[in-house]
């Protein structure tokens, strides 16, 4: 920090060094230094988007979530192809709530890159927040065609289709997750609940079965099998939690 403020000393509208000076403040956990900073790089460069957006990360970080969504709307105004700006927008939206905003965001950001399945997703989560499940599956389906092997994409992808009431997909994409990834545990508990919707009670115990062998502290998943043992009529078993 000596260094950076002595290259301060000897040159004040030396931009880059206030830039790496906040830089290190925040990898310190010194927010509002690394803001003064920051104000200080904008003032030298007011037309730089790119100053804006870190300003507007390390504001959302320290909780000023609406100065946050003021910076990515001038970095957007300065310019309007900034991916990162819309991305930063969009969630720093959905943390607000303003779940509309968020989806234009991600839409525009979209435009710029079409081919990104984490804005698919994060679409998908603002579209979700809002209760529509129907817009919500289309963004999940490209998220998935795009990046196959990603487990939580299918796990997700699974609680669309539960919401919308199509159990036997979401047994599908539960267990397309499970695959990939063993020892998810969301999933496994999900697909279970899906099962004993369905009255296959003996493939949820199998699952919870499961659940219990990867976490046996995990207390809910005993609670599940327990609700499970109950609409079967089944006493627990003996020399089981």
């Amino acid at each position: 920090m000596a260094d950076y403020g002595k290259a301060i000393e000897l040159n004040p509208t030396y931009s880059l060094a206030y830039r790496n000076r906040g830089s290190a403040y925040v990898l310190r956990g010194e927010l509002e230094l690394a803001i003064a900073d920051l104000d200080r790089t904008i003032e030298l460069e007011p037309g730089n988007s790119t100053e804006y957006i870190s300003r507007g990360v390390v504001r959302a970080a320290s909780g000023n979530l609406t100065l946050a969504v003021d910076d990515y709307t001038v970095a957007i105004m300065a310019d309007p192809t900034s991916l990162n700006a819309y991305l930063n927008r969009g969630s720093t939206y959905d943390r607000l709530g303003r779940y509309a905003g968020a989806v234009i965001d991600y839409g525009n950001a979209l435009h710029l890159a079409p081919d990104s399945p984490t804005l698919y997703t994060n679409r998908w989560a603002s579209f979700h927040a809002q209760d529509d499940p129907q817009r919500a599956l289309v963004d999940f389906e490209k998220a998935v065609s795009l990046d196959p092997t990603s487990a939580p994409a299918w796990y997700n992808l699974g609680v669309v289709h539960e919401d919308l009431g199509d159990l036997g997909k979401a047994v599908e994409n539960y267990g397309q997750a499970i695959i990939l990834q063993t020892d998810n545990i969301d999933s496994l508990i999900n697909r279970a609940l899906v099962y004993s919707k369905l009255g296959e009670h003996a493939s949820a115990i199998e699952d919870m079965d499961r659940v219990v062998e990867i976490d046996p502290t995990y207390a809910k998943a005993y609670l599940v099998r327990a609700s499970v043992h109950a609409k079967l009529g089944l006493p627990p078993v003996p020399g089981r939690p």
